[in-house]
């Protein structure tokens, strides 16, 4: 074997052992780490839509009244507008998820507590402010799965 080939074997090598974890077999942690990026980017877009839906619906009037008992309309209206920019950018923060930007990780992480907050505050949404959620709580032990950290 020449010099040459046998320095292409080690590359090759190196390269299938960086590609396939230590064991040689394709690892769980190397799937998660590329699979993990689009469906949290997925995730955290499907987030945004939501809080960009449900603030073009009107709220339910049960609701509405109970929320009306417990905090003033200005505040509600409030809620409602803020619920409706952290959508727009939970839609924008997705594209820096799905580059493992790690700037990205942290303000879609804030921005789905927050949204899930801005829920419950706007119309008493509790089934949305669940999913936002849990979208944040899987989200939140992904840090070092989703790769770089460059800031965006």
């Amino acid at each position: 074997m020449t010099k040459r080939t046998r320095a292409a074997v080690v590359e090759f090598n190196s390269d299938l052992a960086v590609n396939t974890g230590r064991d040689g077999a394709f690892g769980w942690r190397v799937a998660a780490r590329e699979i993990a990026p689009p469906v949290f980017s997925v995730l955290t877009f499907l987030g945004g839509l939501a809080l960009l839906a449900s603030a073009a619906q009107p709220a339910l009037p049960d609701r509405l009244d109970a929320l009306l008992r417990m905090w003033p309309l200005a505040a509600a209206e409030l809620s409602h507008f803020l619920a409706s920019i952290v959508g727009m950018l939970l839609l924008i923060v997705a594209g820096g998820l799905w580059r493992r930007l790690d700037g990205a990780y942290w303000i879609a992480l804030a921005l789905l507590v927050a949204g899930a907050i801005f829920s419950l505050f706007k119309a008493l949404d509790w089934e949305e402010a669940t999913g936002l959620s849990v979208i944040a709580l899987l989200l939140a032990p992904a840090r070092m799965i989703l790769g770089k950290s460059l800031s965006i």
